[in-house]
């Protein structure tokens, strides 16, 4: 790789023989020279470490707030939607391993100021990393989020969670809205199918829950799976942070190296089966498919429709907005959990 491609990375230590030891995501990579990290994108270049995909990206594409998914934050806006490659988890089923697997995927320059003014010429609002995982990436992301800070974008990412919990917060700060993509709950499925550590995926959402950060929660539906134990654990976490969360159901497809005849899609009653983990969930749960009569938002209160989600788009009720910038039901003045 020429050297005008990479950039110095942080989040790392010097070790012995020219190795170094990674420290951004749990795996805590041990990394001999000339070698990457489990991400495919962080590499030792004569006991240096380097972003081996700063200032590439593999699409930068509109979309709407509902598609990423992000219910709560500004409902029916545009944002600007950018991937890399890379990530810290290894899912058999990756649904966007064609623009963020680190093989075989062709990427195009950009830098931080080109994307916000690209963000602005196609009239997004923000600039949304989460197509893949966005923590292997964090100088990169961070120096794009300041870019469109000062252009008075928004800004946000979706992540699976498996980020260090010290280098997640540093992030924060330039980060408005978060999707926590939560896969499972299950400690031996996560990490032997997935690569993933569930302690660190909590800790990171008691992490946003603390500082009051706008989160969501996307839960995948994988039929056949139980994940109620995890259903109730998570309850249990935002409970006590008394905390009204979005959790958005997906349903699962097979992709990648998980085939159908083993791994079939997940439909709607998988949804509406899952939906019912969450009775007397505090915020509000959605089922994000086509056939879903469960999209709309109501008041958690008094259940009045204040977004319906439809075949004719979005129809919004109007909320007053108070001092603290925070919405208001109009029927019953309830705090409602988004930023309209």
């Amino acid at each position: 790789m020429p050297v005008s491609s990479r950039h110095p990375a942080r989040f790392y230590e010097p070790s012995a023989w020219d190795s170094v030891s990674c420290r951004l995501c749990p795996h805590l990579c041990s990394i001999a020279p000339s070698r990457s990290g489990v991400c495919g994108i962080r590499s030792n270049r004569g006991g240096e470490l380097y972003l081996d995909v700063y200032g590439k990206i593999s699409q930068a594409e509109p979309a709407s707030a509902e598609t990423i998914p992000l219910y709560h934050y500004k409902p029916d806006s545009l944002w600007l939607r950018v991937s890399g490659k890379g990530c810290t988890m290894r899912c058999p089923f990756c649904s966007t391993f064609k623009v963020s697997q680190t093989g075989g995927v062709t990427t195009r320059p950009a830098t931080p100021e080109g994307l916000a003014e690209e963000a602005l010429e196609r009239n997004c609002i923000g600039i949304s990393f989460g197509i893949n995982e966005p923590a292997p990436m964090q100088e990169w992301v961070e120096d794009v989020f300041r870019a469109a800070r000062e252009r008075g974008l928004a800004t946000h990412i979706e992540t699976g969670g498996m980020w260090t919990c010290d280098h997640f917060r540093e992030i924060l700060p330039l980060t408005d809205a978060v999707t926590l993509g939560i896969k499972s709950l299950n400690s031996d499925f996560l990490q032997q199918q997935l690569g993933a550590d569930k302690s660190t995926v909590l800790k990171n959402l008691q992490i946003l829950l603390a500082l009051k950060k706008h989160v969501e929660i996307t839960w995948l539906v994988i039929p056949g799976r139980d994940e109620s134990p995890g259903a109730a654990e998570l309850k249990a976490l935002v409970e006590s942070a008394e905390a009204e969360v979005p959790v958005i159901l997906l349903p699962f497809e097979p992709s990648f190296t998980w085939r159908i005849q083993d791994h079939p899609p997940a439909e709607l009653e998988d949804l509406q089966d899952a939906h019912r983990l969450f009775d007397r969930w505090p915020g509000l749960v959605y089922e994000h498919h086509p056939g879903s009569n469960c999209q709309d938002t109501r008041c958690p209160k008094c259940n009045r429709p204040l977004i319906r989600r439809g075949f004719a788009g979005l129809i919004m009720t109007p909320v007053p907005v108070r001092e603290d910038s925070t919405a208001g039901c109009p029927g019953c003045g309830h705090q409602v959990p988004y930023v309209p």
